[in-house]
């Protein structure tokens, strides 16, 4: 299945079993990493491995993403000239279609997924530097909406939560993932008081004991040694919580 966006006809979306078929309309160059990305998903995503250091598969999403709910959406953007300006012009035409993208219902939203593949960086030596720009730059305005955008591409070096010899975030192909923000990925988000103040109005957190009683609830691993008195600041200030932070 191929997906256009009504008001951006140059946004598309695809569906793996489009890939898999190869109906897509794009050339190999296109194709090719969605392809080995998809393989990479089912043989080592829906997997455990010991390096995690928990127990599951690597990623608990992917797989009723691709499976049960059928949520997991991918396309290509083209980045010839390593303009982030003309980068992130796209990348937020795709994060407004995502939020109005079915599924919307509470539960499904939670899996689904839109990976944007980035096949001009592939072999690219500036590429890793580019991706972490881009990412940098944009991930507080999806935070900021309840959302995440991460960043993955070979040689990525951001640690583990659990093993911090572990490289969760090197895939192999440069790609950028748009999903909803989940209660476990508060680890993400704590060496910045914006985002745990996005993430408490998110999911509704009014005060430090609730947030305390999420964590625990949702077994978020050890966090930093200054939690307390960051959750203290970010507290301090209650009207930040209902505001844009």
């Amino acid at each position: 299945m191929l997906l256009r966006q009504d008001q951006h006809n140059k946004l598309f979306l695809l569906d793996p079993d489009a890939i898999k078929s190869g109906c897509t309309g794009l050339d190999e160059y296109e194709i090719a990493p969605m392809r080995k990305i998809l393989d990479w998903a089912r043989h080592y995503l829906f997997k455990p491995s010991p390096r995690l250091g928990r127990k599951g598969p690597v990623c608990p999403f992917v797989k009723p993403a691709l499976e049960q709910h059928r949520s997991l959406f991918l396309t290509s953007v083209r980045t010839p000239h390593l303009n982030v300006d003309a980068l992130a012009e796209k990348l937020y035409g795709y994060r407004d279609w995502f939020t109005r993208l079915e599924p919307t219902d509470c539960v499904k939203r939670n899996f689904k997924t839109i990976l944007v593949m980035l096949p001009d960086l592939c072999d690219l030596e500036k590429g890793p530097e580019f991706i972490e720009s881009v990412h940098s730059r944009l991930k507080p305005d999806w935070v900021k909406m309840g959302l995440m955008l991460g960043q993955f591409y070979p040689s990525c070096d951001a640690e583990g939560l659990h093993n911090a010899d572990y490289r969760p975030l090197q895939s192999p192909t440069p790609l950028l993932v748009m999903r909803h923000m989940q209660l476990t990925d508060l680890p993400f988000l704590v060496k910045t008081e914006q985002f745990i103040r996005s993430y408490c109005r998110t999911f509704a957190v009014q005060d430090a004991q609730e947030l305390q009683r999420r964590i625990t609830e949702a077994q978020i691993p050890k966090l930093p040694r200054n939690w307390d008195e960051c959750i203290a600041r970010v507290f301090s200030q209650p009207e930040l919580l209902v505001g844009e932070g």
